[in-house]
C-alpha cells in the first residue's frame, strides 16, 4: 500500500505540475500540498472499497445436516437437508393462509364448487394420496411449500407436488383437503396415505430421527425386530463399521481380554444402516461403534475402555 501510495502521489503531483521533474522545488509547499490530497484520496478510496465489499463465500455457503447417523448412508436413513430448511419457521396460523389461497382460487372461479365437483375432488385426494408415497398440497406462492418440496427432492425421494392455484379444479381439491386434515393452512403433507401435516411438522419428524418409520414402516418394524434379536441373543453387541478405526479398537481391547461379543458391520451386513438407525434411535447415540451390554446400552470406546461401568454391565447376571 506504501509504495502503491507513493506512485499514485508522484502521478497525481506531475498532473498538477507537468515540469515537476525538471524543478528543484520539490519541497515547496504545493508539492506538499499535493501528495497529502493523494494520498488522502488514496485512503478514502480503499475505506471505501473495504465497506462496499460484500462477504467472501458466506452467502454462497451452505453446509447440510445429517439428520440420521453419519454411518447412515442410504436415504431415506441419512436425509441431508440444507440448514436454510431446518430453521423452525413455522407458517402463518389463524386461517390467513387459507384466505389468502381462497382469494386467489375464487379470482379465476368466482362460484363456490358445487357438489357434484367436491366428489369429484374426493376421488382424485383419495387417488393422490394413495399412489404417491409423498403427497404436498400447497400453491405456487408458499414458500413453505417449495421448501417441503425441496427436503424429498434434495435427497432424491420421489414425491407429488399438487399446487392448487394452479390445478384444475384446485378450488374443490382445497376444501377437500382442508375437510380431511382439519387444517386451513398449507402445505399439507400425506406419507403413505398418513397425513404428516405442514413444512413444521415434517422438520420435527427429521429431526426426533422419526423418518424412517414414517416412510418405510414396514422396513423399520423389521429393522426393530432384528436389533432385538441381536442385542438380546448377545452379551457383548457391538454395532460396527469396516471403515471404523475405534471400532477395531474395541473389538482388539475386547479380543486381549478373551472377550466373547457380537458384532454387525453396518456398511456390509443386508439391513446393516437399518438396524444402525434403530440402535441410533434407542440409544441416542449417532456414532460408532454403539455398544450394548447384557441388553443394556454402554456407549462408544471410550465407555468401554474408561471406568467400572463395562466391567457393571457385563457381571449383571
Amino acid at each position: 500500500f506504501f509504495f502503491g501510495s507513493m506512485a499514485s502521489t508522484h502521478a497525481t503531483a506531475l498532473i498538477s505540475d507537468p515540469m515537476l521533474p525538471f524543478r528543484q522545488h520539490i519541497s515547496t509547499p504545493r508539492t506538499t500540498v499535493a501528495v497529502a490530497s493523494g494520498v488522502l484520496s488514496l485512503i478514502c478510496v480503499w475505506l471505501a472499497c473495504l465497506t462496499l465489499r460484500p462477504p467472501i463465500d458466506r452467502q454462497h455457503f451452505h453446509p447440510t445436516t445429517w439428520m440420521r447417523p453419519p454411518i447412515v448412508g442410504s436415504l431415506p436413513m441419512g436425509v441431508v437437508l440444507d440448514r436454510n430448511q431446518v430453521k423452525p419457521h413455522a407458517p402463518t396460523r389463524a386461517g390467513s393462509q387459507n384466505l389468502k389461497i381462497q382469494t386467489i382460487l375464487r379470482a379465476a372461479n368466482e362460484e363456490a364448487p358445487s357438489p357434484a365437483a367436491i366428489m369429484e375432488a374426493e376421488t382424485t385426494f383419495e387417488k393422490l394420496i394413495t399412489e404417491n408415497k409423498v403427497t404436498i398440497f400447497g400453491a405456487t406462492w408458499c414458500p413453505w411449500c417449495t421448501k417441503a418440496a425441496q427436503v424429498f427432492a434434495a435427497n432424491d425421494l420421489p414425491y407429488k407436488y399438487v399446487e392448487l392455484d394452479i390445478t384444475e379444479g384446485g378450488d374443490a381439491l382445497m376444501q377437500v383437503v382442508q375437510q380431511k386434515t382439519g387444517e386451513e393452512t398449507i402445505p399439507q403433507i400425506y406419507i403413505n396415505a398418513k397425513l404428516i401435516g405442514g413444512f413444521d411438522k415434517l422438520m420435527q419428524i427429521l429431526q426426533n430421527g422419526d423418518f424412517y418409520e414414517v416412510y418405510e414402516p414396514e422396513k423399520y418394524a423389521e429393522a426393530v425386530d432384528m436389533f432385538d434379536t441381536f442385542v438380546r441373543s448377545n452379551k457383548v453387541m457391538i454395532f460396527s463399521g469396516t471403515y471404523c478405526p475405534f471400532c477395531t479398537k474395541a473389538k482388539d481391547w475386547l479380543d486381549e481380554r478373551g472377550i466373547e461379543y457380537y458384532s454387525v458391520d453396518v456398511d456390509v451386513e443386508p439391513m446393516g444402516m437399518e438396524v444402525a438407525t434403530v440402535a441410533a434411535k434407542v440409544s441416542g447415540m449417532e456414532t460408532i461403534p454403539n455398544i450394548f451390554v447384557n441388553g443394556q446400552h454402554l456407549g462408544g470406546y471410550d465407555q468401554l475402555v474408561e471406568g467400572d461401568r463395562f466391567s457393571a454391565l457385563y457381571e449383571a447376571s
